[in-house]
């Protein structure tokens, strides 16, 4: 995902709306929190009773300027050699695309039991606000 979610500052209104699109244009639900302007935090349910597998994901990552320079641009989320290039790419942005494909293709599926998907906010500064 190409979407900067640095934390610092923390803002991740942009990627919360972006999944929430996705997750919602797949049918399900998903109701978003902000407890601070900005921080936003997502969560989707469905079905009941156990087993109960919860998806769970940050939407924050390290900021981009890390007072070196990139060799591309650190949202580039570009693919070189079979490798994803980016800032957030393997904490939490990748992880985060393959929960919510899994979301999707398993509340499609109707699984037993519940299924709940949360996108979480302020990972890397503690988890204060986000929680």
């Amino acid at each position: 995902m190409k979407i900067p979610s640095d934390n610092p500052p923390g803002d991740t209104s942009k990627l919360a709306s972006f999944i929430q699109g996705y997750l919602e244009s797949h049918g399900a639900a998903v109701p978003a929190y902000e407890p601070k302007e900005g921080v936003v935090s997502l969560f989707s349910s469905l079905g009941e009773g156990r087993p109960h597998l919860i998806l769970n994901g940050h939407l924050d990552q390290f900021p981009g300027d890390v007072g070196e320079k990139w060799t591309r641009s650190p949202y580039s989320g570009e693919v070189m050699g079979g490798e994803l290039h980016g800032r957030g790419s393997g904490d939490m942005k990748g992880g985060l695309s393959s929960l919510l494909h899994c979301y999707a293709k398993l509340s499609a599926a109707g699984p037993p039991g519940k299924l709940s998907f949360t996108a979480t906010s302020d990972e890397e500064t503690g988890g204060q606000v986000g929680r």
